[in-house]
C-alpha cells in the first residue's frame, strides 16, 4: 500500500465496481473517513458493514444517512426524514460501533421548505472519548460556483463540505462506497484529500459514467489551478 494506491485502486478515481466487491479488495485499516448512501434496510446491508469494520483506520469515522419520518427537535415540532436511524445505530452497534452525532442538512435550493436530510456519525466505540446525542444543523446553499464543465450532479458537493472539514484532514483519504454522482468525490479533491469512490449502474443507468465523469472534470480544473468547487462561497 502506498499513497497513491489501496490494493488495486489508485486513489482520486472512481470504480465500476459493486461496493462490497470493493470494499474486500481494500487492505485493512486505510480509510480516515467513509461516507455510504445506504438505500436498503440496515439488515440488509450487513455484508458492507463487516468490511466497513475491517478497512477503516482506528480513529476514522463512518458519515451513514438515514430516512423515516423521525422528530428530532421537540422545540420546533418539525418532523426530517430519517431511515430508521434506530435500526442503523443498532447495526452499527453489531460491530462496535457508537453514534455520536447527528448532521441534520436543509437544502436551500429545494422548493420544499422543509427538505431536509440526515446523515449520522459512527465511530468505534474504543475511540469514543465524548458521546453526545445532538443535532446539528448545517444549511446547503442553494447556488455554488461549479465549473460548467460538471454536470448532472445529485446530492451538491456543498452537503459533504461541513462533515468533510469537521472529520478529516488534508492528506486524509476518503472512500465514498455510493459514489453516485461523485459529489463527495469532487467536494474531497477541492479540500486537499484524496478519495476512492465505487459505484455501478445497479441503481439505474448511467450513474457510473455520470460520477467518472464528474470526477474527472474536477481533477482537470484542479490540475489546471482552478477550484472545482469554491471553498470561500460556502463558508
Amino acid at each position: 500500500m502506498t499513497e497513491d494506491r489501496l490494493g488495486p485502486f489508485e486513489v482520486n478515481d472512481i470504480y465500476n465496481i459493486n461496493n462490497v466487491d470493493g470494499l474486500k479488495q481494500l487492505p485493512d485499516k486505510c480509510i480516515d473517513l467513509i461516507f455510504t448512501d445506504g438505500v436498503n434496510h440496515p439488515t440488509a446491508s450487513f455484508p458492507w458493514l463487516e468490511q466497513l469494520d475491517r478497512a477503516l483506520k482506528p480513529g476514522g469515522q463512518i458519515y451513514q444517512p438515514s430516512s423515516t419520518p423521525q422528530k428530532l427537535d421537540n422545540t420546533t415540532g418539525v418532523s426530517y426524514a430519517d431511515y430508521s436511524a434506530q435500526g442503523w445505530t443498532e447495526m452499527y452497534a453489531y460491530f462496535g460501533f457508537r453514534g455520536i452525532d447527528r448532521v441534520v442538512c436543509h437544502d436551500r435550493g429545494s422548493p420544499n421548505p422543509s427538505s431536509h436530510y440526515i446523515w449520522l456519525i459512527f465511530v468505534r466505540e474504543k475511540d469514543t472519548f465524548h458521546l453526545s446525542d445532538r443535532a446539528i444543523f448545517i444549511s446547503c446553499p442553494s447556488r455554488f460556483d461549479l465549473s460548467d464543465e460538471i454536470k448532472g450532479m445529485g446530492r451538491p458537493p456543498a452537503e459533504y463540505f461541513w462533515m468533510i472539514r469537521q472529520s478529516s484532514k488534508v492528506g486524509d483519504i476518503i472512500l465514498d462506497i455510493h459514489a453516485g454522482s461523485a459529489s463527495c468525490g469532487v467536494m474531497a479533491l477541492s479540500m486537499g484529500r484524496k478519495y476512492i469512490g465505487f459505484e455501478n449502474n445497479d441503481f439505474g443507468p448511467g450513474i457510473y459514467e455520470t460520477g467518472k465523469r464528474n470526477l474527472d472534470a474536477a481533477k482537470k480544473i484542479l490540475s489546471e489551478g482552478g477550484e472545482a468547487v469554491k471553498i470561500s462561497d460556502l463558508l
